[in-house]
Order: C-alpha cells, then sequence, then structure tokens
C-alpha cells in the first residue's frame, strides 16, 4: 500500500511540474513566464535594472510565446532585445548571386540577411539583403541619382482633338489595356522611362484632360450630368504585364469645352533596366456613362517648356 501511495504522489508531483514556471538562478520568476534564466542571480523584485542580464520567455493571453533579452518583451512582440550598449547581428553569407538558393537553402520572402563579399559581374554587393521570393535585394538608403531623368511631360504633337479612347470595365478588370492609348511622355533627353536598377519606384502622375464640347454654345449640344471614369494602366513594356492599374471618377457637368484635373500616386517593384509605359482609356457605357474626353497637353512643342497645364509625370525609387 505504501508504494502504490509513494507513486500516486510521485505522479501527481509530475503533472504539476509540467505547468509550473522554470527560473534558472532566480527563485522569483516573472508571473506568466515559462522560462526565466538570471544570468547574474541578482533578481528580487524584476524592476528594469535587474533585469538587464536575464532572459524571459513568456506565454501571452492568446497564447503566443514571446521572448526578451535583457528584459520581459513588451506585449505583441515576439522578441525584444532590451540592451541599449549592444547590437543585434544577422546572419553573415556569401551570395554568389541575386537569384543565389544555395546559400540560403530555400529561401522564404522576407528573409533578412548581411552578405560580406561583391561579386561585381553578378552586381551583388557587400551589404544588407532581403529575400523578395525571387531574388534578393540590396536594402540601401535612397540617394537621387543627378544623371536620372526622372520628369517628363506630354509636348505638343498629340492631336489637340484625339479623344480619349473608351474601354470596358470587363478589359479593364482583366488588364487587358490594348484599346487605351499610351500616355507619350518625354523629357529632354528621352521617351524611354527606364529604371536604373532594382528596387521598388513611386510614379506620381498629373493628368489634365478636358470634355468634347464646341466651345459655341448657341450650338446645341448634349447635356451631361454624370460620373466620368478614367481608368489608368502602369505597365512593363519589357514583360509585357500591367504593373499597376487605378480606376478615377468625377463629376460631369457642363455643355461647353471644360478642363479637368487630377493626381494620382502608382507603385511597383522594377527590375534593373526595365521599361515601363502608362496607358490611359476612358470608362464605356453601358457600366459607365460615356463621357468624351481628351488629354490636356503642352502648348509647345518644346519639352523644357514647364507649362503648369500639362500630363505630366516624375518617379523616383523608394
Amino acid at each position: 500500500m505504501k508504494y502504490i501511495y509513494f507513486t500516486i504522489c510521485t505522479l501527481w508531483l509530475s503533472c504539476g511540474l509540467l505547468w509550473a514556471q522554470i527560473g534558472i538562478n532566480t527563485n522569483y520568476p516573472i508571473s506568466n513566464a515559462l522560462l526565466h534564466i538570471d544570468g547574474l542571480s541578482n533578481n528580487t523584485n524584476n524592476v528594469p535594472s535587474e533585469l538587464v542580464d536575464d532572459m524571459v520567455a513568456a506565454l501571452d493571453n492568446a497564447g503566443s510565446i514571446s521572448l526578451g533579452l535583457g528584459k520581459k518583451a513588451a506585449e505583441n512582440a515576439q522578441v525584444d532585445l532590451g540592451s541599449n550598449n549592444h547590437a543585434l547581428k544577422m546572419n553573415e553569407v556569401r551570395l554568389t548571386s541575386l537569384t543565389d538558393i544555395i546559400t540560403v537553402p530555400d529561401p522564404r520572402a522576407g528573409m533578412v540577411v548581411y552578405n560580406t563579399v561583391a561579386i561585381a559581374s553578378e552586381e551583388v554587393e557587400i551589404g544588407w539583403y532581403y529575400f523578395d521570393g525571387i531574388k534578393w535585394r540590396k536594402i540601401q538608403k535612397a540617394v537621387k541619382d543627378p544623371n536620372l531623368k526622372n520628369e517628363f511631360s506630354i509636348p505638343n504633337g498629340v492631336s489637340d482633338t484625339a479623344e480619349i479612347p473608351a474601354i470596358s470595365l470587363a478589359d479593364a478588370s482583366s488588364n487587358i489595356y490594348s484599346g487605351a492609348t499610351k500616355l507619350a511622355f518625354v523629357n529632354t533627353e528621352t521617351s524611354q522611362i527606364i529604371a536604373p536598377t532594382d528596387g521598388t519606384y513611386v510614379f506620381a502622375l498629373r493628368l489634365y484632360f478636358f470634355s468634347t464640347f464646341n466651345n459655341n454654345i448657341s450650338i446645341p449640344s448634349i447635356i451631361y450630368d454624370n460620373q466620368a471614369v478614367l481608368h489608368i494602366f502602369l505597365t512593363s513594356k519589357t514583360k509585357n504585364k500591367v504593373l499597376d492599374k487605378a480606376l478615377i471618377t468625377f463629376p460631369f457637368n457642363q455643355r461647353t469645352r471644360r478642363y479637368y484635373s487630377y493626381r494620382l500616386v502608382m507603385g511597383t517593384t522594377l527590375d534593373k533596366d526595365e521599361e515601363v509605359e502608362l496607358y490611359i482609356g476612358r470608362g464605356l457605357s453601358p457600366e459607365f456613362d460615356d463621357c468624351p474626353l481628351n488629354i490636356r497637353i503642352q502648348d509647345s512643342s518644346d519639352p523644357s517648356v514647364k507649362a503648369a497645364a500639362r500630363v505630366s509625370l516624375v518617379f523616383w525609387k523608394l
């Protein structure tokens, strides 16, 4: 009988220990800590000054585990580093190319490493890289390239009566932009919008357009009182695909020519030397009211003329 009681007590104590806190070098583990290691064994009240040498693995109310080094992890933080005189040192690797998936086997999107070798032929540099799911991309401070010509506009040369073509909502939703018209941007040196390096780019577009009505009020014309719609496509000419798109609406209510303006920001990730183009089309009835519109171009054929009322574009790398 003694042996039976002893066995039962041992099992009961063992079950209790499975759920107990584990404190190493401390008799005062932090509440809700699964594991609390006190490096200097100096904890009595678990105040911040006593935790600088500690490691605390805790369980929050949602059942998630957090790890604090030198402190208890802040709420909703998985890892929290508490030192103010130490640094986080990431894994150092030797990438062989931007598409290297051998050095870090089967990398996942979002992984970060510090590359320690430069390979000019592979455009690999020393520094921080993150994996975007396809290739390694360098994390670097954005620096304006003085040679980058990133301001574009549409000069006089497109007919003043060239109407923005109508495209169906079905085509726009399916990224079919063949019925739209290309925004023929140029600057003083080029008519090509090309990414100088790999990275994420922002395109700030300023649109000017007008309704295609006869200016002579004495001539009867249709009175529109509708919502006009424009489809904008940011496309890769290099890869022949849509990178970003937007649908913009605005009131359309007049019987004579009237000018409109709209500002739009679009963004995408580009490879080095990838060329992009922008296309525009107006909504097509019956999905939208068919409101005829024209692109507003520069008053001069000289792209250096900075007329305010013109379609223009500025892009930059983040």
